[in-house]
């Protein structure tokens, strides 16, 4: 009997779990908003780098950002904001999992690892449509954007035990190099996309005395081809040369057989083993000395060419008749060779473009060429050409840039307060910045598989704007450090202050050319390049929190920059 029952229960739990997990996930009768910050800088690869920007919360909350006086202050910091509008819900579960780099700050106090957060648990996080006691709100210093999107009267509360708030909201650094690349200039670009997926609503925006420039592009697909870094273009290259350098050796080999062949006896034209020539014979005018036979035959051997594999000779009667040909077919040789396939560094492979014939056989192997200083853009970019300032009123043409960004975003599903909250945010650094600044929207699948946002029950819509935000991706950026450099030393102490505060927002980007300028005979120069050097050192020290006396005085704990001058 006991057994039965037992037995009986199993049943039943078996059927009610296999409905269970047949059963569609609950649904819940509200949409989450997600409005996140990205801002790359192409002297990087990482999107809102800690110790770039300083934070976007309040000082009450924790945040692993450097907090030294060397952090560069800009209109805009990196930060995500999720909201939720429709109706309660009494338990909520929301993960945010970051793939290719960490979580730096979060709000509320989630449940939290370097690369995740998590608001559930015990106690519950609940949906309100409004408080009893406004008192569990933190309290922020007055101004701080936090009290913005508090006043929004569509937007649900989120509470959890004591504390409430009206949005969740994130600082996250990525692994997310600038996502475009810019090549030509200054008045016309050609604009590349270096992600797999499309960027929509691009805008470009040059910030001049006579006023804006701006062009857009409402869609910017993948590139066609593979986009290769500097060093595999400078190998493909070499490559292609070394290819038709092969080829101009096979015709030499080929050549060089056709007259051994020409001057070489029959095959079968071998003297018997037995026969011994008479004195008073003499060697016949067309017949060559054994000597001579030998070394054609060495000479008509395949020779191995520069790939390791061996070279095919032609056959004496075919000579002729290809040399003919040459004439008329003479690349077609050439551009197989070139066109062989070559693996790039992303393990992809990349079409050589075919080789030009050579008037004559190379004699030793090209060495590899250098990087050129203005490279080719790929083929898939777009092209524009950046309009005129519109004249009259500069303050009037501002506004109306930002508002045909504003509607985009409206488009792409933001709310009216959440376009408001984000156009105030990042506008200054977009139209105000002196140097050309990128911004454009990414598709909800290429923010997936960096930054994953999970929500239960599952909304009924799900509506993830990312912006990203691209400095320092102007081409003409090598031409301007020069400047900057020889300004550092200009007689207007004004114009040197410019000078170094532009060279610190380009960052790692000014390196090289800051390297090369405490060198220099102007010491005013020397001192103002090295102070530079130290603070982006000293932001790197607060990075791993270290005080910026001890980075600057350990040159151990600062490879990149020089020491300090006394």
């Amino acid at each position: 009997m006991t057994r039965t029952v037992v037995w009986l229960l199993g049943v039943v739990f078996a059927v009610g779990g296999a409905r269970l997990a047949s059963a569609d996930p609950p649904t819940g009768e509200f949409t989450v908003h997600e409005l996140s910050v990205w801002i790359s800088d192409g002297s990087g690869s990482q999107a809102n780098a800690r110790d770039r920007y300083s934070s976007p919360f309040p000082s009450s909350v924790a945040s692993s950002r450097a907090t030294n006086s060397g952090v560069v202050k800009r209109p805009a910091a990196p930060f995500g904001l999720i909201t939720f509008y429709g109706k309660p819900v009494t338990d909520l579960d929301v993960e945010l999992r970051v793939r290719g780099g960490s979580v730096v700050s979060h709000w509320p106090t989630a449940e939290a690892l370097p690369n995740r957060v998590r608001w559930a648990g015990n106690p519950s996080v609940a949906l309100l449509e409004k408080l009893d006691d406004e008192a569990t709100l933190l309290l922020v210093e007055q101004g701080h954007w936090f009290t913005k999107p508090r006043a929004w009267d569509d937007a649900l509360y989120i509470r959890q035990g004591a504390r409430s708030e009206r949005f969740l909201t994130y600082d996250a650094e990525l692994t997310f190099p600038a996502p475009i690349q810019l090549y030509g200039g200054p008045d016309k670009l050609t604009v590349t996309n270096l992600t797999d997926g499309k960027l929509q609503d691009v805008l470009l925006v040059r910030t001049t005395p006579g006023g804006l420039r701006t062009a857009w592009i409402d869609e910017l697909p993948k590139a066609k081809t593979n986009l290769l870094s500097p060093a595999t273009q400078a190998v493909a290259k070499n490559a292609a040369a070394v290819a038709k350098n092969a080829s101009a050796v096979a015709a030499s080999v080929a050549k060089l057989a056709e007259a051994a062949k020409a001057v070489a006896p029959k095959v079968d034209e071998k003297p018997k083993v037995d026969e011994k020539p008479k004195a008073d014979d003499k060697p016949k005018a067309d017949e060559k000395p054994k000597a001579d036979v030998a070394d054609a035959k060495a000479a008509a051997k395949p020779g191995a060419n520069l790939f390791g594999s061996t070279v095919k000779l032609t056959p004496a009667k075919k000579v002729d008749a290809e040399a003919k040909a040459a004439a008329k077919d003479g690349d077609k040789a050439d551009a197989k060779a070139a066109a062989k396939p070559g693996a790039n560094l992303f393990g992809s492979t990349v079409k050589l473009m075919p080789a030009k014939k050579a008037d004559k056989p190379a004699e030793s192997l090209p060495a590899a060429p250098a990087t050129p200083a203005k490279s080719a853009a790929p083929a898939g970019g777009v092209e524009v050409t950046l309009a005129d300032p519109a004249p009259g009123d500069q303050a009037k043409a501002k506004s109306t840039v930002a508002d045909a960004l504003s509607q985009r975003l409206a488009k792409a599903g933001l709310s009216t307060n959440e376009v408001q909250l984000v156009m105030g945010q990042i506008g200054p650094l977009v139209l105000e910045n002196q140097a050309l600044v990128a911004i454009g929207r990414m598709e909800p699948a290429a923010i997936d598989s960096k930054l994953s946002l999970s929500v239960f029950p599952e909304p009924r819509k799900l509506v993830r704007v990312p912006l990203v935000i691209m400095l320092n991706i102007d081409p003409q950026i090598s031409g301007e450090m020069d400047q900057l450099i020889a300004q550092l030393g200009d007689a207007k102490y004004s114009v040197r202050e410019e000078a170094q505060k532009r060279l610190t927002e380009l960052g790692p980007r000014a390196f090289d050319a800051l390297k090369k300028a405490i060198n220099h005979a102007d010491m005013e120069i020397v001192v103002r390049a090295e102070r530079v050097l130290l603070s982006q050192n000293q932001q790197a020290a607060g990075r791993q929190g270290v005080a910026s006396e001890k980075a600057a005085a350990a040159p151990a704990a600062a490879p990149a920059a020089p020491a300090a001058k006394k």
